[in-house]
């Protein structure tokens, strides 16, 4: 028997096994089928059949949505699981960014309360507490965040802006350029090390 017939042999029989099993899906959908064997280890080319499925306008089954949760968050009963490759600097600078929002909001939270009538040496102390943060990471924390609206602020009121930036927007703007400042700051810095050790 030829590799192709066999191949083909194959794709049948396990079309027969899904059909069988595809019963208790309230939606049969070829594309839900090859998704649920190919999260499971079962088919040719698990990448085109995942896309195919979450390309397509088929609503994705509990049950592909059960198999795939599995398969991130340990692995399938069949023993496959997924991964992130890769991504180490998009995870710092993910956090890089979500410190900075946090900023953001004790700025925000000091500023209401000078707003209302509290000095900033006063308010500051009181973030302390609210947040967790040493007085120092407030008070930074403070200009970063009267920065970064005034940004936002100052972009928004441009008369040429367009309809769709939003505040959350432009602020992850601010968020990243001052990221990549940050890091060509400290590139300066490693390299007038090593140039003082020569």
């Amino acid at each position: 028997m030829g590799a192709a017939r066999e191949a083909e042999l194959a794709r049948v029989n396990q079309d027969d096994v899904a059909d069988a099993l595809i019963e208790r899906f309230e939606e049969e959908s070829p594309f839900n089928r090859r998704a649920f064997f190919a999260l499971r280890g079962f088919t040719a080319d698990w990448r085109k059949d995942l896309v195919s499925l979450l390309r397509s306008e088929e609503p994705i089954h509990p049950a592909v949505r059960e198999v795939m949760a599995e398969a991130i968050e340990s692995e399938t009963v069949d023993g496959t699981h997924l991964d992130l490759i890769g991504g180490g600097e998009n995870i710092d600078r993910f956090r890089a960014v979500a410190a900075r929002e946090k900023w953001v909001e004790i700025g925000e939270w000091v500023d209401v309360r000078i707003a209302e009538g509290m000095k900033r040496k006063d308010a500051l102390p009181l973030a302390e507490a609210e947040f967790g943060a040493s007085y120092e990471k407030c008070r930074d924390a403070l200009t970063y965040s009267r920065r970064c609206r005034a940004y936002v602020a100052k972009v928004l009121a441009e008369p040429k802006v367009s309809p769709y930036l939003t505040g959350d927007m432009l602020a992850n703007v601010f968020h990243h350029s001052h990221i990549e400042a940050e890091r060509k700051k400290k590139g300066r810095k490693k390299r007038g090390n090593a140039s003082s050790q020569r």
